[in-house]
């Protein structure tokens, strides 16, 4: 599991030195050709490209979108001459924000960003059809997350820590009988077999006879529910996944979704951000 990453910082782009090509380039939409040979199209407001726009930069990169005071600032689209393209918000010239990252090599990052690097949730695809989603921390997973293999025969879920090592939870292996590996200290122990019940399979610790702790559970429904259980059931960060492939993130109580979480589609597009009551929608924000 090896993470890719197709961004790089943006250098410090822009002076005025250049000339007027065509059009009104003091306030107005004109064209403005640099001295060191950048391109620019579009709006601009006491001379600085303010508004929509698009840079040709002399290394070959484009940046299409939203200007402000001759930075790359609202939304927009980069798009680097090998081919890897990074389309969402800027902030100071930098990916900062939502946005979605895909390399020439066809992984393909859907999520937030801080400072040019994944940095929050996130949904992380491989080439080779191998995925992601949790906590994302400087570019690398830090925090809750699952990974699926493409097969969709082994989980490794947990607290990850320094990308692909995992300090505590479980590998998953669902094949003919569901085992699982409990991992403690990034080491993993011997290979269980998973707790059945009627409706489900469980990982994970009990107390009382009721899951209790760091657990991952799979219903025959095929839904999957990642996070801390007490008194039986979840509570607090948790992960779900629903036998479609759509996944929440977020908080849990007594098993329903509570306060703060996020939507997603199996693509790992956001569908829905905002808080929820007793598993409800209570406000739409996006």
């Amino acid at each position: 599991m090896k993470l890719i990453l197709c961004l790089f910082l943006i250098q410090n782009l822009f002076s005025n030195e250049g000339e007027c090509f065509s059009g009104e380039c003091k306030n107005g939409k004109g064209e403005f050709l640099f001295k060191d040979g950048k391109k620019y199209l579009g709006e601009f407001k006491n001379s600085f490209m303010e508004g929509k726009g698009k840079l040709v930069l002399n290394s070959g990169n484009t940046y299409e979108g939203d200007f402000k005071s001759n930075q790359f600032s609202g939304l927009g689209k980069y798009i680097f001459k090998n081919g890897d393209v990074y389309e969402g918000e800027f902030k100071e010239n930098q990916f900062d924000g939502r946005g979605i990252s895909i390399s020439r090599k066809g992984q393909k990052y859907v999520g937030e960003f801080k400072n040019q690097k994944f940095h929050g949730r996130g949904f992380y695809a491989y080439s080779n059809g191998d995925i992601f989603i949790g906590n994302f921390s400087n570019g690398v997973p830090s925090g809750l997350g699952i990974y699926i293999s493409s097969d969709k025969k082994r989980r490794l879920v947990g607290e990850f820590i320094e990308s692909e090592k995992i300090k505590f939870g479980f590998m998953i292996y669902l094949e003919e009988k569901f085992f699982y590996e409990r991992i403690s200290d990034g080491k993993k122990l011997k290979k269980e077999i998973l707790f059945k019940t009627k409706t489900n399979s469980y990982a994970g610790d009990f107390k009382e006879e009721k899951p209790f702790g760091f657990a991952y559970l799979i219903a025959d429904s095929k839904n999957e529910y990642i996070g801390n259980f007490e008194n039986g059931k979840l509570n607090g960060e948790g992960i779900f996944i629903s036998s479609k492939g759509n996944f929440f993130f977020g908080n849990f109580k007594d098993n329903q979704f509570q306060g703060k979480g996020e939507i997603f589609n199996s693509l790992g597009e956001l569908i829905f951000k905002g808080n929820f009551e007793k598993g409800k929608i209570l406000e739409t924000k996006q």
